[in-house]
């Protein structure tokens, strides 16, 4: 028995519809996402017609993808909001300092931190390397980009740090 798994443009059409319905009412709010506080809460448990207040970019999203790989999201929001809160921009990350860079990202990535475990061990968890590969990330677009994210796979995968994954994510999460 043969059978047509082909699916038509009005049945792709409307499966592609019903999920983004789903999707609008039912994702998480998340600071990346441009959502306001609080976080983690779904959207259906706000107020009627909220919408997300603030402009989602490109460093954003990548920073977001980045702080993700590995790490629970509940765990990386408070994280990320530290993060962006010391370096909102991409010119301000590339100009930080090393040991400024370390002392954000410090515990993210850590199973001990993750697990609640703050224990006073030598050497201290320092798992650094997505926030080294965010900072060279960062000088290499204001080198290469003059400060502007690229807008093509190709050309992002050749920043420190983002490979075929994350470069399509920024690619599809972005509204440019």
């Amino acid at each position: 028995m043969k059978h047509d798994h082909a699916w038509k443009a009005t049945e792709v059409a409307g499966i592609s519809a019903a999920l983004l319905k789903w999707y609008d009412a039912n994702r998480r709010c998340l600071p990346w996402r441009g959502d306001s506080l609080p976080y983690l809460v779904r959207v259906h448990d706000r107020d009627a017609g909220y919408n997300a207040p603030n402009v989602v970019t490109p460093y954003a999203t990548w920073v977001s993808e980045i702080m993700c790989q590995q790490t629970r999201v509940d765990t990386v929001v408070t994280y990320y909001t530290k993060w962006m809160d010391t370096f909102p921009t991409i010119q301000s990350l590339a100009n930080a300092d090393p040991d400024q860079v370390n002392a954000v990202w410090a515990g993210l990535g850590c199973v001990l931190h993750e697990h609640g475990l703050n224990l006073d061990i030598d050497p201290p968890c320092r798992y650094y390397r997505r926030a080294r590969m965010l900072h060279q990330g960062a000088q290499f677009v204001m080198e290469k980009f003059n400060g502007d994210m690229p807008r093509d796979v190709d050309s992002l995968k050749t920043i420190p740090g983002i490979g075929p994954y994350t470069a399509g994510r920024l690619v599809a999460c972005i509204h440019w």
